[in-house]
């Protein structure tokens, strides 16, 4: 059973972080930790964070977890919830996390900038995606066509049959015109299954 002194402190090193922090107890049903950012952000005071039940303040999709239990109740990861705040009429959006001891440790999602903060973190996931997708076309549909090209050439080169060169030349220039489809089409945003596929015309 851990002291409250060490409950305290473990929401006090969370508010370090700029996390809103409590413990609840789950077997008592009541929180018996938390830090200034939480009450801050859910609108409860001292006293009436200390009357709640965090059965019916604490709300997620297994209700089983806030229930009365040992360790067959234990949740080895963050699970989603979100926390009705004083007035009722909001929610705010967090992670709880359940001990084997019946604690548990309840984190909520910073509001300060949240927008702005997830609209920077979605834009840096698509910027990676967008790289990963048109890395992965121009090694699959531009790489291999314009090898192609060049050997077309190369033979173009070497023959001395008129007819051989024209059509190892035509060949090139249509790899490459298809190439060049698919490099603007990439850069239009098309995905990679819409474009024109310049290694058909290898075969």
């Amino acid at each position: 059973m851990q002291n409250a002194v060490t409950l305290q402190g473990l929401c006090t090193g969370l508010e370090q972080f700029g996390l809103p922090g409590a413990i609840p107890n789950l077997n008592e049903q009541r929180f018996v930790a938390w830090n200034a950012i939480f009450l801050g952000q859910t609108g409860f005071s001292e006293s009436e964070i200390n009357m709640l039940n965090v059965g019916t303040t604490v709300v997620l999709s297994d209700s089983t977890i806030l229930e009365l239990g040992g360790t067959e109740k234990y949740s080895p990861g963050l699970i989603p919830c979100v926390v009705r705040t004083a007035l009722g009429l909001s929610v705010l959006p967090g992670y709880i996390q359940r001990s084997q001891d019946g604690f548990a440790r309840l984190i909520l999602r910073p509001t300060q900038s949240i927008s702005e903060s997830e609209f920077r973190y979605w834009e840096l996931v698509g910027r990676e995606k967008e790289r990963i997708r048109i890395r992965q076309i121009f090694h699959d549909d531009v790489f291999s066509p314009s090898l192609t090209a060049v050997f077309a050439i190369a033979a173009a080169k070497e023959s001395t049959n008129a007819a051989e060169q024209t059509e190892f030349l035509q060949s090139a220039s249509d790899l490459l015109t298809s190439t060049f489809e698919v490099v603007g089409a990439a850069l239009e945003g098309k995905k990679s299954a819409d474009l024109p596929r310049a290694h058909r015309l290898i075969e």
